[in-house]
């Protein structure tokens, strides 16, 4: 090691005698450190994704703008949680109405969208193809919302 990489160490090591106050020390280096490095010390997972500019999905499709601002995404999020929601509740239980007018049979999308005849079947039913293209797809891009962090 040269001289000037010794300096450098020794500038960030600090000695704390053992009668100094542990909390001012910390405190001190929170306040050298910046703030957008405090405040990400301090958010948890869901309020960074909540406020992600920088998302996998602005990656993805560069070529989106839009895809950078923070209200996009939000509405992205809100949009596919919605559609996942709902598309498991009528996967598990159901939102169409039988005749008796209880909500408890489950529309198969493919057959509403492609086909004539009967389009929803009692409640649970996992026989749809578009009804899991749906979950699955609304996950992901759901999981695409999340912050992108740079790498190093």
């Amino acid at each position: 090691m040269s001289t000037e990489e010794d300096a450098e160490i020794e500038a960030v090591i600090e000695i704390i005698e053992a009668d100094e106050d542990l909390t001012a020390v910390v405190e001190d280096a929170l306040e050298d450190s910046t703030p957008v490095q405090q405040e990400v010390a301090s958010v948890g997972l869901l309020a960074k994704w909540w406020s992600a500019q920088d998302s996998h999905l602005g990656h993805i499709l560069p070529e989106l703008s839009f895809l950078q601002k923070v209200e996009a995404i939000r509405g992205i999020i809100i949009l596919s949680l919605s559609t996942l929601t709902l598309q498991l509740w009528n996967l598990i239980f159901g939102i169409a109405s039988s005749a008796s007018g209880v909500r408890n049979m489950t529309i198969d999308w493919w057959r509403f969208l492609f086909s004539s005849g009967q389009d929803s079947f009692e409640a649970p039913y996992m026989m749809d193809p578009l009804g899991w293209v749906l979950l699955i797809g609304s996950f992901a891009i759901l999981i695409s919302t999340m912050p992108h962090e740079a790498k190093d």
